[in-house]
This record gives structure tokens, sequence and C-alpha cells, in this order.
């Protein structure tokens, strides 16, 4: 993590899945210097907005700054992953940490990755 020792993000998204019915969770933006992501925690889930809202200005009070946070639900996270979305190629093909994984196999970050590398707007002449 940016600017953080060893064991600091274990103390700082500790109980994440206490916001709701969490599949999965991850850093990136702020926390690992990648400046092109469109937030800095990703979370998929049920997620409570009040307990969310809170857990994030708990992290924003640890780190003195603003985090941009975006839940999705895992429904909405599959749709995405099955149509290439740009909001999650934009996370997961840039600097991220995983915080907290209970997702499917098929529904993994890297299938993401997997789809750009085989996704072509050129036909292959075979």
């Amino acid at each position: 993590m940016k600017k953080a020792g060893p064991g600091v993000e274990d103390i700082l998204f500790k109980n994440v899945e206490r916001t709701g019915e969490i599949y999965y969770a991850c850093v990136t933006g702020y926390f690992t210097g990648e400046t092109s992501s469109p937030t800095d925690l990703f979370i998929v889930g049920a997620t409570d907005e009040k307990r969310l809202e809170a857990y994030a200005h708990h992290i924003e009070t640890q780190i003195g700054k603003e985090i941009s946070y975006t839940p999705m639900t895992l429904n909405e996270y599959q749709y995405r992953l099955n149509f290439n979305d740009m909001f999650l190629q934009q996370i997961f093909t840039g600097q991220y940490k995983e915080i907290f994984n209970k997702l499917p196999a098929d529904m993994q970050p890297e299938d993401i990755v997997n789809k750009q590398k085989k996704t072509s707007i050129v036909r292959d002449p075979a």
C-alpha cells in the first residue's frame, strides 16, 4: 500500500465484511498509487449503506483524506463482468490489492484481465 508499512492494510480494512454480505473487496487508487483508477475502495455484495458510510468515514479519519468508494451488488458485478465493463477493466488492469474475496471461481477479477487480452476488433483470418 502507498505510504503504509506492512500490515497497515490489515488493520485499516479489517472487518469490511461487517458492512453487509460481502463477496469481494479491494483497494486501489490512493492506496496503491494508481492515479487512473475510478475508485479507492471497491466492494461487491449487499452492503448496508449506513454501515458502509461509517466504515469509509473511519478509514478517511485514519488516513486524513477523503476516499472514493464503490459498492456493487453481486448481480451488477456479474452483469458488468459478462460485458467486459470499462469500469471494472480500469480497476483490475491496474494496481489493486484484494482485502476480501469469496467470489465464485467464474467471477474472479483475473477473468477481466484475461477477457481484455482475448478481445480484439481485428478478426482472425483463419
